[in-house]
């Protein structure tokens, strides 16, 4: 891909470049063991921001010196009921994803007391939603896109708008073993945002 002069060499340089404002190579902190340092709040009392102005910038000059808007800009984001009205008549829910507290990302779902907390994927859905389309606290739902499908169990919360539903993120089974890939195809968010 010709990128290889934008990466290190080996690991330990990368651990060095990270290293590098602290002053010690990885093999210096592999002797110390760990850092310590005093966390400094309102730092920017004191230094102020990381911008050329040295303050907090709504206008960015330089941002627009590179070519882009300098002010914070709303852009509809692609395929909502209101850009892809269209679209919404077929998939009138917006979905978004959210992540478990029992788990980091897609990691852990293969120890027991992490599981026992958080058993099953599970999809938001606002009680009126539910009701409309004939689902009940528990039961086991598709949800699908033009990307593809999956099935999640579903939890009725107030706290979600009845436009969306918010979907389990990053789901896999370990008990499917290697030969089903884990059955990650089944309940995994990616088999549906494309």
């Amino acid at each position: 891909m010709g990128l290889g002069k934008y990466f290190w060499d080996s690991e330990e340089e990368c651990l060095d470049a990270i290293l590098k404002p602290t002053g010690l190579t990885f093999e210096d902190f592999r002797e110390i063991g760990m850092l310590s340092c005093t966390k400094q709040y309102r730092g920017d009392e004191v230094g102020g921001f990381e911008t050329p102005s040295g303050k907090v910038e709504i206008y960015s000059k330089r941002l627009e010196e590179w070519g882009f808007d300098p002010l914070p800009v709303y852009y509809e984001p692609t395929e909502t009921p209101i850009s892809a009205p269209d679209a919404a008549r077929e998939y009138p829910l917006v979905f978004t994803s959210w992540k478990s507290v029992a788990y980091r990302h897609s990691q852990g779902r293969q120890i027991s007391s992490l599981r026992k907390s958080h058993l099953d994927p599970v999809v938001a859905i606002h009680p009126e939603t539910a009701k409309k389309l004939g689902i009940g606290e528990g039961d086991w739902v598709y949800i699908e896109t033009k990307r593809g499908r999956i099935k999640q169990k579903a939890i009725l919360v107030t706290s979600v708008d009845p436009r969306v539903v918010a979907i389990d993120y990053g789901w896999w089974f370990p008990e499917k073993g290697p030969s089903e890939l884990y059955g990650w195809k089944e309940s995994n968010v990616k088999r549906t945002d494309g």
